[in-house]
């Protein structure tokens, strides 16, 4: 697999990009290499596609801890709580249903630093139904 990957991402395909990324940071097949594999995974998502975005959104999120809980050391956990939102809600607005579910807590756990309380619950409900419906 890593040989198929690694030629259709060296064209630039987004597929072969994002499975050779995601090959890359899990070390699967191949050596590690978190940098690689990270690069890989942005020009996939960058490129529209939902699965790396939602990668993309998981690796960032699940860095977040709840911001009332935050110490000054912290904050740049807000900023990735904040890419992982930008990801998420990529892949979600293109359909991908883990990325609705993953949304839906994001905002149910009240994680992201800019929205209100009310705002989260909100979009918790939005995702949930849109989720539901997929």
């Amino acid at each position: 697999a890593i040989a198929l990957f690694s030629r259709a991402a060296k064209v630039g395909h987004p597929r072969g990009e994002y499975g050779l990324g995601d090959m890359l940071l899990r070390g699967q097949g191949t050596e590690q290499n978190v940098s690689r594999g990270y690069e890989l995974m942005v020009s996939a998502a960058k490129k529209g596609l939902a699965d790396a975005q939602f990668n993309l959104g998981v690796l960032y999120a699940n860095k977040a801890v709840p911001v009332t809980v935050m110490t000054e050391h912290q904050v740049e956990r807000k900023e990735n709580v904040a890419r992982g939102e930008f990801w998420l809600l990529k892949a979600g607005e293109q359909g991908h249903r883990d990325a609705m579910g993953r949304l839906t807590e994001l905002y149910n756990r009240k994680l992201t630093p800019v929205l209100s309380p009310q705002e989260q619950e909100e979009r918790a409900l939005y995702w949930a139904r849109q989720a539901a419906e997929t």
